[in-house]
């Protein structure tokens, strides 16, 4: 309980001080927009990986000596994928209600009549989708020094690959795909129609405000989120065979 109280708090503390950071202009001009968007973006990849990724550091090593004891891997897996599915939830509410304080966003949804539903489900799927990240990348670390480490890290690769803040070529390009900043930035964008805020030669595809577009960045959301969680889930696997061998 102590950990969901100090993980919502937290995220309920970093939104609420990034969006008083960048109120100035935030949903009256494109820059101001776009820059807003990608701060609360940013929020929320990072309280998605340090739920899990604080979670599991020491259990990379402690954990699989004695969770056999205790309990099967598949009842483990699936209990601490409830307990992060349920904190998302909470941090998503807690994320969408700060928004609804500090913002007057009177504009209709694009999947829903409330533009606020929008937000919601798009900052659960950037929270899942980074919090399933921290699970994988909590299968490799042994304490708290090296996920602290680790956190940052995860951060720059989501600011300089995702082709948000500039566009990517070649291989790059590529790399975007796979990241949770891309998809969630787009589906924010395309939420708020932020093409609407500028003349038609200066629109991105990145923001298409269309139906078909913003379910596939959920998809692609929920398709990071589900990969990594079978990969962390394996790699828990493997190493419970691995000791018990």
């Amino acid at each position: 309980m102590q950990y969901l109280i100090k993980n919502i708090c937290s995220a309920l503390l970093i939104f609420l001080l990034t969006c008083l950071a960048v109120k100035k202009g935030s949903f009256e001009s494109y820059s101001e927009t776009k820059a807003c968007l990608f701060a609360l973006l940013m929020c929320n990849v990072w309280s998605g990986t340090f739920n899990s990724i604080a979670l599991f550091f020491s259990e990379s090593e402690y954990m699989v000596d004695d969770l056999k004891k205790i309990i099967s891997v598949r009842t483990y897996v699936i209990a601490n994928l409830l307990i992060q599915v349920f904190l998302c939830v909470v941090e998503a509410l807690v994320c969408t209600v700060a928004l609804v304080i500090m913002y007057n966003i009177d504009t209709i949804g694009l999947v829903f009549d409330n533009i606020y539903l929008d937000y919601f489900i798009t900052f659960f799927l950037v929270l899942i989708s980074a919090d399933m990240l921290g699970f994988l990348v909590g299968m490799f670390i042994e304490n708290i020094g090296s996920a602290m480490s680790v956190i940052p890290m995860i951060l720059i690769v989501q600011f300089l690959f995702s082709g948000c803040l500039f566009e990517l070529e070649g291989i790059l390009s590529k790399v975007s795909v796979i990241t949770t900043a891309k998809w969630g930035f787009a589906a924010l964008g395309a939420i708020t129609d932020l093409n609407s805020y500028v003349p038609a030669l200066m629109q991105s595809d990145l923001f298409e405000h269309t139906l078909e577009y913003i379910f596939n960045c959920w998809q692609q959301l929920g398709l990071i989120a589900f990969t990594c969680f079978i990969c962390a889930s394996a790699v828990l696997y493997v190493k419970m065979n691995s000791y018990e061998q």
